[in-house]
């Protein structure tokens, strides 16, 4: 558990990374005018489910991230503000909540779709709105940035994975009679 914590901060500060990037090309000419010690806030979308490990760790590994980036960037003027939301186990929630973080809050980015199939919803919605959705868990091929120019995908896609499983599945079968010879050694 305690790993795959730490492997998804590894994963979520370059996100964090990435959406401050955004946050200075959509807030960046507002810098100079406002006072030195005012923030401003970049308003960030969270669309999780709380009920499911993954929707927790991921909640928990985002804020951590943050904390950490500001722990070390505290000069930053701009101010990521989450925006969470529970989809509680339904696509069409999820996009209703997408829809309100968009509409009512004006969120400028949106993380989260858990599945595939919640991304394809959202994405239409990220493209309408030019809001860019950022999934770390959907890994379906049929989604990509270069049909869909906001959405991220901050995760290998299924296809990438399988060939990194094939592999490892020759290997494994490569190595199987060595290692059944290194055991019998053992019982000789």
């Amino acid at each position: 558990m305690l790993e795959m914590k730490c492997s998804s901060i590894q994963v979520f500060l370059p996100l964090i990374i990435f959406i401050f990037s955004l946050s200075h090309l959509f807030i960046g000419n507002q810098i100079g005018v406002l006072a030195q010690n005012t923030t401003i806030p970049f308003n960030v979308g969270v669309v999780l489910d709380f009920n499911k490990m993954v929707g927790r760790i991921g909640l928990s590994c985002i804020s951590m991230a943050l904390y950490d980036f500001y722990e070390t960037h505290s000069f930053y003027k701009t101010s990521l503000v989450l925006h969470t939301r529970d989809y509680k186990n339904s696509v069409v929630h999820a996009s209703s909540m997408a829809l309100d973080l968009l509409k009512n809050i004006e969120v400028q980015a949106i993380i989260g779709p858990e599945t595939s199939s919640q991304a394809n919803f959202m994405i239409d919605l990220g493209d309408e709105a030019q809001v860019p959705i950022i999934s770390f868990s959907a890994t379906s091929p049929s989604l990509s940035s270069t049909q869909t120019p906001y959405f991220v995908r901050a995760s290998l896609s299924d296809s990438s994975q399988q060939s990194r499983l094939v592999s490892l599945t020759e290997v494994s079968f490569l190595l199987q009679p060595l290692m059944i010879e290194f055991l019998q050694s053992f019982t000789s």
